[in-house]
């Protein structure tokens, strides 16, 4: 009994020592591209969203009103890649070198897509923005198209860490306040303005604007001024641009700014 014990335990180790045999060869006579497939130097992103149901047409953004057209200090329609000579794309909070926020112009509009190297969405702010010094009372103005993103504002001011930013919150987030016109200054952030909401809706074209004359600021959506306020020590002169986090899924076109 127990001989036969023993030679059934040792065919049972021959086998699995014949399949163990099997598999490495077949492994090893696959074609390399079989073999490598989805191994883990194809990287990708840790979260993707799911597919969307298409929007059926991204329609013609809003026309700027004519107080973007009246004094035009810049405007671009974003219609291609040579549009963004000038650009700076920021972080607004500290981030690994190779996790950068990605931009490009995509269909004709600036679209904030995700982060670097392969495309991770991240909650993070992150800003794309121009100009210089010499922009001091100005209005901004910037329509945006939200996919699914949550948040799109304006920056102006904006020198170095210091700076002016407007900002709404889609309805459908719990966040709040949905609105918030703040003042950040060396990194540390100063609400001047915030309301409840309504927050913006997404999948449908909005305008935003932000105006600085002198410490008087305002900011509208969609025409409608939904925040003021005074700052008694206002910013300098500096870029502006526009404001979003690095979820990717927003646009942003027409961009203007322009002398009160």
């Amino acid at each position: 009994m127990k001989r036969q014990r023993k030679t059934a335990a040792l065919v049972g180790w021959a086998v699995a020592l014949l399949t163990v045999a099997a598999v490495g060869l077949a492994i090893s006579l696959a074609p390399r591209g079989q073999a490598q497939e989805g191994s883990a130097n194809e990287q990708q992103p840790i979260l993707q969203y799911p597919e969307f149901e298409p929007t059926p047409t991204i329609g013609a953004a809003p026309a700027a009103p004519p107080s973007l057209s009246a004094a035009p200090l810049y405007s671009t329609g974003f219609d291609s890649e040579a549009d963004l000579a000038g650009w700076e794309f920021a972080e607004l909070e500290p981030v690994l070198p190779d996790s950068a926020s990605r931009w490009g112009v995509r269909d004709g509009r600036l679209a904030q897509l995700t982060t670097e190297p392969v495309g991770n969405p991240d909650s993070r702010p992150t800003i794309a923005v121009t100009g210089d010094a010499s922009w001091q009372e100005v209005i901004v103005g910037a329509n945006f198209y939200d996919l699914y993103n949550g948040t799109a504002g304006l920056v102006t001011h904006r020198n170095g860490d210091n700076y002016y930013r407007f900002f709404v919150i889609a309805d459908y987030y719990e966040d709040a306040p949905k609105l918030a016109l703040e003042k950040v200054v060396d990194g540390v952030v100063t609400q001047l303005a915030v309301a409840d909401g309504p927050g913006h809706v997404d999948r449908e074209w909005h305008s935003l604007y932000l105006s600085v004359i002198g410490g008087e600021l305002s900011a509208s959506i969609d025409g409608q001024v939904v925040l003021q306020a005074t700052d008694a020590a206002p910013l300098g002169g500096g870029q502006a641009g526009v404001y979003t986090r690095a979820f990717g899924g927003i646009l942003f076109d027409d961009f203007a700014v322009s002398k009160p």
